[in-house]
């Protein structure tokens, strides 16, 4: 990941000279700016796909809780079993085991519950710990995994509509755009007065139309709810 970065860097930093030489210090400023503004907000879309795994894999590991805990299971044993696995709820369940060395596994549930960012994640924390205090059927834990997969199926049919507008802006800049640049090209060398630099005949269809087809395709990311 490290030399992904400083690839990315070495790469913005030639282009920034590169349109500083060309085009003046506006084009390298605003690449820069650009640049910056990603960097900044990386963290919080980081955290965002991390909530979003956390939302996706509680239906599967609530029901597994509440499965154990019917076939009789400690309850202890049921909800500390769910720190195995690789996944970030996994991670987080075992941090709650590793708490549970100082406290008991109800607060360190709570604690879980204080720290996520996530309602979904919150609701299942403190209905773990009724089906502990008060007793609570684990069938509720299932309703709970029941109702999250409901949402996300709606978010699912949402996010379709809005893939197929996305879809149909890429193909209009990904097909669509070339043809016309090109058409202007060879139209307007020869019939029109318009002139294009070789430089500006590289660019365009090597940056301008990729870089517009990662904006497309960074929309319909940004669109897609996380926990998809």
């Amino acid at each position: 990941m490290r030399e992904a970065y400083a690839g990315a860097g070495v790469f913005l930093a030639a282009l920034s000279l590169q349109l500083f030489h060309e085009y003046g210090w506006v084009a390298a400023v605003a690449l820069g700016l650009l640049a910056a503004a990603a960097v900044r907000h990386y963290p919080t879309v980081k955290e965002k796909a991390r909530i979003g795994a956390l939302e996706k894999e509680l239906p599967g590991a609530l029901r597994l809780a509440a499965a154990r805990m019917q076939m009789g299971i400690d309850y202890e044993a049921a909800v500390l079993s769910l720190a195995k696995g690789e996944g970030e709820l996994a991670k987080e369940f075992r941090r709650v085991r590793k708490d549970s060395d100082t406290m008991p596994v109800p607060e360190a549930l709570i604690a879980m519950a204080g720290r996520a960012e996530s309602k979904w994640v919150r609701r299942a924390c403190l209905l773990l710990v009724d089906c502990y205090e008060k007793g609570s059927s684990p069938g509720h834990v299932q309703k709970l995994a029941e109702e999250i997969d409901q949402r996300q199926l709606e978010l699912a049919r949402e996010y379709s509509g809005v893939l197929a507008t996305v879809s149909i802006a890429f193909i209009g800049v990904s097909a669509l755009f070339p043809a016309l640049f090109q058409a202007y090209v060879i139209v307007g060398s020869r019939f029109l007065s318009a002139t294009i630099t070789p430089i500006e005949a590289l660019a365009v269809p090597a940056i301008v139309f990729p870089a517009l087809d990662i904006l497309v395709v960074g929309i319909a990311r940004w669109r897609r709810p996380w926990s998809l």
